[in-house]
C-alpha cells in the first residue's frame, strides 16, 4: 500500500509536468486563424455576427460583404508611447482576416456595425426574398 501511493503520486506529476509542457508548446506555435473569436446566430429579421476584439479601435478594422461572405480583417497593434521603453509584451500584436459564408442573402446596404466594449456586433439584414411568409390554410 505505502508503495503504490508513491507509485501514483509520482505518475500524476509526471502527467501534470507532461500537460505543463504541452500547453507551453501550444502556446508558442498556436494558430491565429480562429481569431478574433466570433458567433453569429439567426434572428427573425437577418442575422447577428459578434466578435471579441480587445484592444482593437474602430480605424484599425475592416468589414466587407461580397457574394454572401463577409471578411472581416484589421490588426492589433501595440498602444504605448513612442518614448516608452517596453520592457515585458504578452498582448501579440498581428493582422487578422476571417472570413463567413452566409447562409443566406442579406441586403449589403443596409447592415450596421458597432464596436462597444470591446465587442464588434454586426448586423446583417435579410434580403426580402429570403424572408419567411407566413401562408394561412383555411379550413373547408
Amino acid at each position: 500500500m505505502f508503495y503504490n501511493y508513491y507509485t501514483l503520486q509520482d505518475h500524476l506529476l509526471n502527467r501534470f509536468r507532461n500537460r505543463m509542457l504541452d500547453l507551453f508548446e501550444e502556446s508558442e506555435t498556436r494558430d491565429f486563424s480562429s481569431w478574433p473569436p466570433t458567433n453569429i446566430y439567426d434572428e427573425e429579421d437577418g442575422l447577428i455576427m459578434e466578435t471579441v476584439l480587445p484592444g482593437v479601435k474602430d480605424k484599425d478594422i475592416e468589414l466587407n460583404v461580397h457574394d454572401n461572405v463577409i471578411t472581416l480583417s484589421g490588426e492589433r497593434k501595440l498602444n504605448y508611447p513612442e518614448n516608452s521603453q517596453l520592457h515585458r509584451r504578452e498582448r501579440p500584436v498581428s493582422k487578422f482576416s476571417r472570413s463567413f459564408k452566409l447562409p443566406y442573402n442579406i441586403k449589403t446596404d443596409k447592415i450596421k456595425a458597432n464596436l462597444k466594449d470591446g465587442v464588434l456586433t454586426v448586423e446583417l439584414p435579410k434580403h426580402p426574398q429570403e424572408k419567411t411568409k407566413k401562408i394561412s390554410i383555411k379550413a373547408s
